[in-house]
């Protein structure tokens, strides 16, 4: 039998959903990578490349564009809510899209 997993668009949803069914399939442990010989992941997507959607993307808005959500409130997986925010603080000073001076985030306390 051969299983056959679609994700349409390239986006964040698409890459939280990927990075979510390698998380379950991980924690299936040897019945997942049994899993994984006989399952197919086809993405669609519309535009040239894979990467941020319509908020995000440089073509769209500027590179300090801030979204409608906390970046406390983000994340790919459900169990580690303050994931992004943790990214997020490593990667300041790192580029040009966060530079240390414009931001001021403290660990977030759990």
């Amino acid at each position: 039998m051969a299983y056959r997993f679609t994700i349409i668009g390239g986006g964040l949803t698409a890459t939280s959903m990927l990075c979510q069914l390698v998380d379950g399939l991980a924690v299936m442990g040897a019945s997942g990578r049994a899993l994984c010989h006989v399952l197919t992941i086809a993405v669609y997507e519309k535009e040239e490349h894979f990467g941020p959607g319509l908020p995000h993307s440089e073509h769209n808005v500027l590179p300090l564009h801030i979204t409608n959500m906390c970046a406390q409130d983000m994340s790919v997986r459900a169990d580690k809510p303050g994931e992004f925010y943790n990214w997020l603080l490593a990667e300041m000073g790192r580029s040009e899209w966060f530079p240390a001076d414009l931001f001021s985030l403290k660990p977030k306390k759990n």
